[in-house]
């Protein structure tokens, strides 16, 4: 019995593996995502994969280009007032340039607004 407990105990640990580092845990919603920079940063590279997989055109937003949307709008509500001017009009020259093109919304009305708005 002495034996069996030597070997458990004596044994060495088993080698890791260095300069690796664990895969983020899986999130538990969008939510949970966005909250983490490294997960999110993980999820828009996953996106941006998916969009050239698609090999979908070149003026079209993709997922990716509707996540980094999302990004710049959390950031605009954050941003203080001086900003906020130059950012409508950032988000508006990227996703709200013509019809068809950047941002696709599934509600023309809308997406007409969001461009008027970006553009005053």
């Amino acid at each position: 019995m002495t034996q069996m407990k030597n070997k458990t105990t004596d044994s060495p640990p088993t080698p890791r593996l260095q300069g690796r580092s664990s895969p983020s845990p899986p999130p538990r919603g969008l939510h949970s995502t966005l909250d983490s920079p490294t997960t999110t940063k993980e999820f828009l590279t996953f996106l941006n994969q998916m969009d050239k997989a698609t090999m979908m055109d070149e003026e079209e937003c993709g997922r990716a280009g509707s996540l980094e949307f999302v990004l710049q709008v959390r950031h605009l509500e954050s941003a203080p007032d001086t900003h906020k001017e130059s950012l409508m009009k950032q988000i508006g020259e990227k996703y709200f340039r013509q019809p068809g093109e950047g941002l696709v919304l599934d509600n023309n009305e809308l997406w007409t607004r969001c461009a008027d708005s970006c553009s005053e």
